[in-house]
């Protein structure tokens, strides 16, 4: 009798590759990592930006970049800078920042010209 050797497995998922994690190197890789570390799907992070969930795809896919206003909110939504969203870099942790989200581009100026002129009185 001959035996029948049986390659597939019964787990669909098991044949699936793992995804690679995001690249955090990018704009779209960030807010992705930060949307699943969140466990949150594209659909509900476009709802909570008032947004369409291909505008979420296009950034995640490098086609486009937020603007610096959606970069704020994106910032809000999963708790970080948005310097953080769009350098990769966050300094909250650094003395030498001051963080002016939610600030108009005039009261923005007004802290600028404040930090000037206690620099120079040092």
């Amino acid at each position: 009798m001959k035996k029948l050797h049986h390659t597939a497995t019964s787990n669909p998922a098991a044949n699936t590759p793992k995804s690679e994690p995001p690249d955090t190197s990018t704009i779209g890789g960030r807010i992705k990592a930060l949307r699943k570390k969140k466990g949150m799907s594209q659909e509900v992070l476009a709802g909570l930006l008032a947004t369409d969930k291909s505008v979420i795809s296009r950034w995640e896919n490098g086609e486009r970049v937020p603007t610096w206003e959606m970069a704020g909110q994106i910032a809000n939504v999963f708790g970080v800078s948005p310097d953080y969203i769009s350098f990769g870099s966050d300094h909250r942790d650094n003395n030498d920042y001051i963080y002016v989200g939610g600030l108009s581009f005039r009261e923005t100026a007004v802290v600028r010209m404040i930090v000037d002129i206690l620099r120079k009185d040092c």
